[in-house]
């Protein structure tokens, strides 16, 4: 007799969590014509008045994140003291507030604990970045399993088959599947469940008014630091 597991489609609200998208380096997402990384907009606010991107100089997901835009700050490669600063500043940031951290960025657990409190989405990659050795699990991860990605995320998915229910499923009959018909996989909250990435749109564009109060705010900021 053969066992049927029925995976049930994700819907909601993801708000100040810090969540992980795993994607295969290299390959395009469906952002735009950039081939941005696919970032899970259809779950986020519709309109983030701060948009943060951390992001690397070394990868093609940074380098294509960057060129985007619709962000309104973007740290290149922060050090010890620019994660400090950036960190420090977040709370007086008007809200709400989005951070993206490109797959080339190296976190700590500190650093992620700090970013626990705005909703933060930390894309990762099978070739160059994992979740930092020690850090608290995020709170939903997703897997936008695409094309020829597949092959190379089969490894990350397989690791979170013993940290959520159901812990039965057959991934080497199941991903392909769902790769085919357009569907990924995901965790939230130690459930697993499907979603479409084509669904999620790029960041709609920030009005005038939204990106002339950020910029008022980081400027009074930046005038009130003591150097």
């Amino acid at each position: 007799m053969t066992e049927t597991v029925r995976l049930e489609e994700f819907t909601g609200v993801i708000q100040n969590k810090v969540i992980a998208v795993w994607h295969a380096e290299g390959s395009q997402g469906s952002q735009g014509s950039q081939g941005s990384p696919w970032l899970p907009t259809e779950f986020l606010l519709s309109q983030y008045i701060t948009r943060i991107l951390v992001a690397g100089r070394t990868s093609p997901a940074s380098t294509a994140l960057t060129a985007d835009p619709s962000w309104t700050q973007v740290w290149r490669a922060p050090g010890a003291k620019e994660w400090s600063c950036l960190l420090g500043i977040l709370q007086h940031m008007p809200g709400p507030v989005l951070i993206v951290v490109s797959s080339d960025i190296v976190l700590t657990p500190k650093v992620l604990t700090s970013l626990s409190g705005a909703t933060t989405v930390v894309l990762r990659s099978a070739s160059a970045s994992g979740w930092p050795a020690g850090a608290e699990a995020p709170a939903h991860v997703f897997f936008p399993i695409i094309g020829s990605g597949t092959a190379t995320l089969m490894p990350i998915v397989q690791e979170w088959l013993g940290r959520a229910v159901p812990r039965s499923l057959d991934l080497k009959m199941l991903v392909p599947q769902l790769a085919t018909a357009g569907y990924g996989l995901t965790v939230a909250e130690g459930v697993w469940h499907w979603y479409k990435p084509a669904d999620s749109p790029p960041l709609a564009t920030l009005t005038v008014a939204q990106m002339a109060k950020q910029l008022q705010v980081l400027g009074l900021m930046l005038e009130n630091m003591i150097i």
